[in-house]
C-alpha cells in the first residue's frame, strides 16, 4: 500500500509523464518527512473518507502538468458493485460506509485492456492491473482524489481521468485497516533482520526498520544499496554507502570508465558516483529483480534508471542495466568486491540521450537484416550450410557434443 502510495508521490513531485510503475517500490525524494510520520490508514488528513474531499472544482486541487500539490491524500474504498455501461463504473463504500459511484472516463493507452460485452458492441474496461482485483469486495485507491457532482445531479463521488493515480489491492478494506494498524505496532521499530534496537528506515517503505549493519542478506538487502549510491537526495549518505558496502580494494567495470582494484580503488569509485550525480541531480531507480548465487558470491540485479543530464533540456527515459557483483563475506556479512554494470546499446543511449533512441533501434533491426542476408549469402555459396532437415539431425546424432541427445 505504502508503495502505491511513495510510487505516486514521487512522480506528483519530479515530473508529469512517466511510465506506469504503479506495483514497483520506490522511493520518496526526501526520507525525513516520511521516516518520521506513522503509517497510520485510520489517519483523515492522509487517508480520508468522501465526506473530506475537496470538490474537482476547487482551482487549489486541480492537478495538471504545471501543478503539482504539497499535500498527499490517498482515498480508501471497497468496491461494492461493478457496472457496466459506455465507461467503467463501480459503487464503492469508504471508511464511514458511505456508498458512492466511481466513473472512469480514460483514455486507453499501451496497457492491455478487459472488454466486455455491452449490447452488440464491446466496450473497453479497466487495463488488466486494474482489472485483476477489481471485483466486490476487493479494495481500490485514488490518489489525490476529489469530489464530482455528476451531470444527472443524483449522484457525487469520484470521475477518474488518469489512471496513474489508481490502484487495486486483492483484499478488503477492513483486512488493509488491520493490516495498518499491525504496522503501527511499536515491536515493528526492532531491526527487520536481526530484531535488535533499529534507528534506520527501509528506504523503499519507511516503515520497516534496520540496525545499520552492512549487508547480511544480500537478495534483500541490494535494494537499499541502490538507492543509498544512486538516488539518495544527500551526498553524506551516498558516500556512508561507499564506504559502508563496498570493500577497500572494490573494483568496477563500466561502458565509460574502469576501476582496478587497489589500495585507493574505493575512493576512486566514490569519485565516479559522485560525478554521476553532479550529471543528474535527479535520478530515479528501480530493482526488478534479484538473483543471488549464494555458493559462488554472485548477485545479479536488474535496474532500471531515469537519469537526465543537467544540461541537456529533455525527459529522461527508462535504461535498464544488468549489474554483477562479486560479494565478499567477511564475519557472516557480505561486502561488495567487484561490480560490472552491462547495457544494451539502447538501453545506454536512453541512459544519455534519449532522443536517438529510435534511431538506434532503427540501426540494430537494420543490422539483423544484414546479417541474414549476409548469412544466406555465404550458405548459397557452401559456407556453414547445413547438410540436413532438423528431423534427419535428430536421427543421425552426430558428436559434435554440444547437441547430442545422449549428453
Amino acid at each position: 500500500m505504502l508503495y502505491f502510495v511513495n510510487s505516486i508521490t514521487i512522480r506528483s513531485l519530479r515530473r508529469s509523464v512517466r511510465p506506469n510503475l504503479l506495483t514497483k517500490p520506490l522511493c520518496l525524494p526526501s526520507q525525513r518527512s516520511m521516516s518520521n510520520s506513522r503509517f497510520d490508514l485510520r489517519d483523515t488528513m492522509h487517508f480520508p473518507v468522501l465526506k473530506g474531499l475537496a470538490m474537482d472544482n476547487a482551482p487549489e486541487h486541480k492537478i495538471s502538468q504545471y501543478y503539482r500539490p504539497t499535500k498527499h491524500w490517498c482515498l480508501l474504498t471497497e468496491i461494492v458493485e461493478e457496472i457496466r455501461s459506455t465507461h467503467p463504473m463501480y459503487t464503492v463504500r469508504d471508511k464511514n460506509g458511505l456508498r458512492f459511484l466511481v466513473a472512469f472516463h480514460h483514455t486507453p493507452d499501451n496497457e492491455a485492456h478487459i472488454t466486455y460485452p455491452l449490447g452488440d458492441l464491446p466496450h473497453i474496461g479497466l487495463p488488466k492491473r486494474l482489472a485483476e482485483n477489481g471485483e466486490p469486495g476487493k479494495v481500490m485507491a485514488f490518489m489525490y482524489a476529489v469530489n464530482h457532482k455528476f451531470s444527472d445531479g443524483l449522484h457525487q463521488g469520484i470521475r477518474v481521468e488518469n489512471l496513474e493515480h489508481v490502484q487495486t489491492f486483492p483484499c478488503n478494506l477492513r483486512t488493509l485497516l488491520r493490516i495498518g494498524d499491525e504496522v503501527n505496532k511499536p515491536q515493528l521499530k526492532a531491526c527487520h533482520s536481526c530484531q535488535k534496537k533499529a534507528q534506520l528506515s527501509c528506504p523503499h517503505c519507511s516503515v520497516l526498520k534496520y540496525c545499520g549493519k552492512t549487508m547480511e542478506d544480500p537478495a534483500r538487502d541490494i535494494y537499499t544499496v541502490v538507492y543509498q549510491l544512486t538516488a539518495t537526495d544527500s551526498p553524506d549518505v551516498q558516500k556512508a554507502a561507499v564506504e559502508k558496502y563496498m570493500t577497500p580494494d572494490v573494483s568496477f567495470r563500466h561502458p565509460l570508465c574502469e576501476v582496478k582494484s587497489s589500495a585507493s580503488s574505493r575512493d576512486e569509485l566514490l569519485g565516479i558516483y559522485v560525478w554521476y550525480r553532479v550529471l543528474s541531480p535527479k535520478i530515479d531507480s528501480q530493482v526488478n529483480s534479484v538473483v543471488f548465487d549464494k555458493d559462488k558470491g554472485l548477485l545479479y540485479v536488474e535496474v532500471v534508471q531515469w537519469f537526465k543530464l543537467v544540461f541537456l533540456p529533455i525527459t529522461p527515459a527508462p535504461a535498464r542495466l544488468l549489474i554483477r557483483l562479486n560479494l565478499r563475506k567477511v564475519d557472516g556479512l557480505f561486502y561488495i568486491a567487484e561490480q560490472e554494470d552491462f547495457y544494451h546499446t539502447d538501453d545506454f543511449t536512453a541512459l544519455l540521450v534519449p532522443p536517438i533512441v529510435p534511431f538506434v533501434k532503427y540501426f540494430l533491426a537494420g543490422a539483423t537484416t544484414a546479417s541474414n542476408f549476409f548469412a544466406r549469402t555465404a550458405n548459397f555459396f557452401g559456407y556453414w550450410r547445413p547438410t540436413a532437415t532438423v528431423s534427419e539431425a535428430e536421427s543421425t546424432p552426430s558428436e559434435a557434443g554440444l547437441y547430442n541427445k545422449d549428453d
